[in-house]
């Protein structure tokens, strides 16, 4: 399987380069290893040269791009992006969550909390569910007292911060959380007349 030399740590890096500069047959030539190891590197970078990894003996090693079939190069290019989109969307997700922090904060110093529910209403499959005894309705008007105090669940934290700026506009909030092995939402509707309690199943 081919990886991003980056994924690397620098040690294992530094010694993957310079045991294929110095393999058997390299010794007459004349250039530097460290100069040899910065051109390496640089055909790394410009994906002259690629790292395979062998998880079955847990080993990486250097393969050249002619010795590649297209289909494993593009693999390759379509693995690398998708590592790319899921560091970009986790530091998105951090900064969120420092957003969020930073202005909950400030918004429960101003005693924003807890805010106005309008009148709340629960599905008839949310009411079913509790009839059976998978949660209470205090359990349930927990969850709506967790809503009005910003504590929003299970939801990443880019819609805990959208959850939290809504507040000034009383815009659409939704919070989402889980009792009693059931997943359920809290949906507050534009205006804030109804707050409903419904099962994420039902959007």
């Amino acid at each position: 399987m081919l990886i991003p030399h980056t994924l690397l740590e620098a040690d294992t890096l530094d010694e993957l380069l310079t045991d294929f500069v110095t393999r058997v047959g390299t010794d007459d030539d004349p250039t530097p290893v460290t100069q040899r190891k910065a051109q390496l590197l640089r055909q790394l970078e410009t994906e002259q040269v690629f790292v395979t990894f062998n998880y079955e003996h847990m080993q990486a090693c250097l393969v050249p791009r002619s010795e590649l079939s297209d289909a494993a190069i593009q693999e390759f290019k379509e693995s690398r992006q998708a590592m790319i989109d899921e560091a970009a969307e986790q530091a998105e997700e951090l900064k969120a969550k420092d957003d969020f922090t930073n202005l909950h904060g400030k918004m429960a110093h101003a005693g924003v909390f807890p805010i106005e529910l309008g009148r709340t209403v629960m599905s008839g499959a949310t009411n079913a569910l509790m009839q059976e005894g998978r949660y209470s309705l205090q359990q349930l008007q927990d969850l709506l007292y967790r809503h009005s105090t910003g504590d929003y669940g299970t939801v990443c934290w880019a819609d805990k911060l959208s959850n939290l700026q809504s507040i000034h506009s009383k815009g659409y909030m939704l919070s989402r959380y889980t009792l009693g092995g059931v997943d359920l939402y809290v949906e507050m509707l534009e205006g804030w007349h109804q707050t409903m309690v419904l099962l994420v199943s039902e959007r």
